[in-house]
């Protein structure tokens, strides 16, 4: 018989490949401007906020969610339609957010890595510099019927003519004082540069203790300094040791030839050495020719022409439009928060260096012997 082939084996099937599982989306890429802004808040979080705005068009493109618990590092990503942006930082008490009531700070990148805008010791606010894509192209404006122009809006440094102050002649948006403060007690051009004669302290030294280098006047929003209209007064100050023992009183007066002070609201700097402070007001109705006066003073309470020997007040006369109305929905004075008290603790500060700095303050006391100095008062 013939022999059987062999009965061939049946042909594997091919193993199938496994499905592969469907991967998450990551985060969709940011088509314009990326930025994150980090904030580590101080003992004092609610007074910090912050804006970034457009400069193309001056729109406002963000503002802080708001900040409750101190101590605590917030971070907020987004992302912005490509244009040129400004990061803001403010603290509505004045004075930021490091290093006298905590040790917060900020911090604000671009795209990834370049950062913009950073610190935490400043003030009442703080401006980066101008960052992002950039501006496009304008769309041109539709022909309009020639027109005379506006006059520019200008700023006006003060001169003396013996009115007792510093004072702007022409209406403008800004009047700044210049140089003519820069000093303490007599060393001041024209001293005491008061409209009612109120006289500085005679004790400090030139950029060692308290005094007033400049204030200026400015028109919040643009346009002219004019009735009904916002002002914010800023005044650049030297605040002696950390400046938690003094305090800037802001003050207005309607006619600059029969002042009579209002109180706006004071200001404790953030630190010591040279500091900005600043306070927003309605420009009263009243004469052409109106007023401010800073009242800076160590220790001491609240008051238009305060006697302390390290005291120093200064005035700044301007001029106001009186003849052309504030636009509906103008810009409304942003409120003075209240003073906090000075904290014992300062009084360490002092040492043994000014037993009458010392024994000025009432939660400070004065020891003598061997371990002589100034003592948080029991």
């Amino acid at each position: 018989l013939p022999t059987p082939l062999p009965t061939p084996l049946p042909t594997p099937l091919p193993t199938p490949l496994p499905t592969p599982q469907p991967t998450s989306p990551g985060p969709e890429p940011c088509a314009g401007d990326a930025i994150k802004v980090e904030i580590l808040t101080d003992n004092y979080p609610s007074e910090t906020s912050w804006k970034i705005y457009n400069e193309c068009d001056g729109t406002l493109a963000r503002s802080s969610p708001g900040y409750s618990t101190r101590g605590t590092l917030y971070t907020d990503d987004f992302c912005l339609d490509p244009g040129q942006y400004r990061f803001d930082i403010f603290d509505s008490y004045g004075d930021g957010i490091c290093c006298g009531y905590g040790s917060g700070n900020y911090k604000v990148t671009y795209n990834g890595g370049a950062v913009v805008a950073e610190g935490g010791d400043f003030a009442s606010a703080k401006s980066s510099v101008p960052f992002g894509s950039g501006c496009g192209p304008a769309t041109p404006p539709p022909t309009k019927s020639p027109v005379t122009p506006a006059p520019t809006p200008s700023i006006i440094v003060a001169t003396y003519d013996g009115i007792g102050a510093p004072k702007c002649s022409t209406v403008a948006t800004s009047c700044t004082s210049g140089i003519t403060l820069d000093g303490v007690a007599n060393s001041e051009d024209n001293a005491p540069n008061t409209l009612d004669g109120c006289a500085d302290g005679t004790s400090g030294r030139y950029h060692e203790d308290e005094s007033i280098d400049k204030i200026i006047v400015t028109a919040v929003g643009g346009g002219q300094l004019q009735l009904g209209g916002t002002a914010e007064i800023k005044a650049d100050v030297w605040a002696w040791n950390s400046g938690a023992a003094d305090t800037a009183d802001f003050y207005y007066a309607a006619n600059a030839n029969a002042p009579s002070w209002q109180w706006i609201g004071s200001r404790v700097p953030g630190s010591g050495g040279l500091q900005t402070l600043t306070a927003q007001y309605t420009i009263p109705n009243g004469g052409s020719l109106q007023a401010v006066r800073v009242n800076f003073r160590y220790n001491g309470s609240r008051s238009p022409c305060s006697q302390g020997s390290y005291d120093d007040h200064d005035d700044l006369v301007f001029t106001v439009d009186t003849e052309s109305t504030v636009a509906s929905g103008a810009l409304k004075p942003i409120p003075v928060p209240a003073t906090k008290p000075l904290q014992s603790s300062f009084c360490t500060t002092i040492g043994d260096k000014d037993r009458k700095r010392c024994e000025d303050l009432d939660v400070c006391e004065w020891k003598n012997g061997k371990d002589k100095g100034c003592y948080p008062k029991n």
